[in-house]
C-alpha cells in the first residue's frame, strides 16, 4: 500500500563514468492515496493538485487525473455534482474519458458538463461497472501533486424544511474525527440539526447530526425486551473519502482542509 507523500528525486548517471553522478531534487511532493471501492457506489475525494508543475492552472484537477486507471474497467463512470445538476463521464481506456450528455444513471439525471476540472475538496461517485471484471481492483489510488496549502468548501445554505446539499471530502492524508477539531469551519458554526451522510467502505450510510454542540448519532439497542434509542457521540470520516453535508441555516458557512504536515 503505497499511500503516504512522497518527493522524487531523479538521478543522471552520465556515460563517462570519471564525471560522477548529479542529483536533481523534485520540486513536487507527490501525494497517493489508496481507497477502497468495494461498493458498486464509491464516494471519493478529488485529490489536491494535477502533476503539471503550470500551478496557474491547475488549482483544480482534471477527471482523467482524478482516479489512476490502474484497477479501473472500461464503463466505470465518474458522477459529479455542482448543485443542483448532476454531471457524468464514462471511462474508455486509459486517460480517456467521454462526457455523458443526458441520462439517467442508477436513478440519477445527468446532464453533460461544460467543463471536465473537478474542485479540490470535492467528491465525486466512482461507479463501477463490473468490478469483478479483468484488470478491475477492489481499490483505485488517487495521485496528485501535494501542496499542503489551506483552502475551503462552500457549503450550500439551507432551511429546516429544504435544506441545502454539498457533496464535500477529506482529501487529507489522515482520518478526521468530527469532534476532535479536525473539521475547521469558516464564517460560523454548525446549526443544530445539521447532518454529515458518511459511507462506509462496503457502501453503507451512516448519518450524523449536530447536537448540544457535538457530533454523533442515534443507535438502536435492545434493553430488556424493549428498543431504547441511545446517543453516540462521534464519528470519523477516512482518509480520501467524501461525504454529504446537509445544512439546514442559510449565510456563508466553510470547511477547511489543508494546511496538515
Amino acid at each position: 500500500d503505497p499511500t503516504g507523500l512522497y518527493v522524487f528525486n531523479i538521478v543522471l548517471t552520465p556515460t563517462n563514468p570519471l564525471t560522477g553522478q548529479a542529483v536533481l531534487a523534485s520540486c513536487a511532493t507527490v501525494g497517493v492515496l489508496r481507497v477502497s471501492s468495494l461498493a458498486t457506489n464509491t464516494v471519493t475525494a478529488v485529490p489536491w493538485m494535477a502533476m503539471s508543475k503550470d500551478e496557474a492552472v491547475n488549482v483544480t484537477i482534471t477527471v482523467p487525473e482524478a482516479v489512476n486507471p490502474n484497477g479501473l474497467a472500461a464503463g466505470d463512470r465518474i458522477i459529479a455534482y455542482d448543485a443542483p445538476t448532476f454531471h457524468a463521464w464514462t471511462y474508455e481506456s486509459w486517460t480517456s474519458w467521454q462526457a455523458i450528455k443526458t441520462a439517467t444513471i442508477n436513478g440519477v439525471t445527468v446532464t453533460e458538463a461544460d467543463t471536465s476540472l473537478l474542485d479540490r475538496g470535492s467528491s465525486f461517485w466512482l461507479v463501477r461497472n463490473d468490478p469483478g471484471s479483468v484488470g478491475s481492483t477492489n481499490y483505485v489510488y488517487r495521485v496528485g501533486r501535494y501542496t499542503g496549502d489551506t483552502y475551503s468548501v462552500a457549503l450550500n445554505g439551507g432551511t429546516t424544511d429544504k435544506p441545502g446539499y454539498t457533496l464535500v471530502a477529506n482529501p487529507t492524508m489522515h482520518d478526521v474525527g468530527l469532534n476532535d477539531n479536525d473539521l475547521a469551519f469558516v464564517g460560523g458554526s454548525p446549526a443544530a440539526d445539521d447532518r454529515i451522510v458518511v459511507q462506509d467502505a462496503a457502501g453503507y450510510q451512516r448519518f450524523y447530526i449536530r447536537r448540544n454542540g457535538e457530533w454523533g448519532r442515534w443507535v438502536s439497542q435492545k434493553v430488556g425486551g424493549r428498543v431504547k434509542q441511545t446517543w453516540v457521540p462521534g464519528a470519523t470520516i477516512p482518509s480520501g473519502t467524501g461525504f454529504w453535508y446537509v445544512r439546514t441555516a442559510d449565510g456563508d458557512l466553510s470547511i477547511r482542509f489543508g494546511g496538515e504536515e
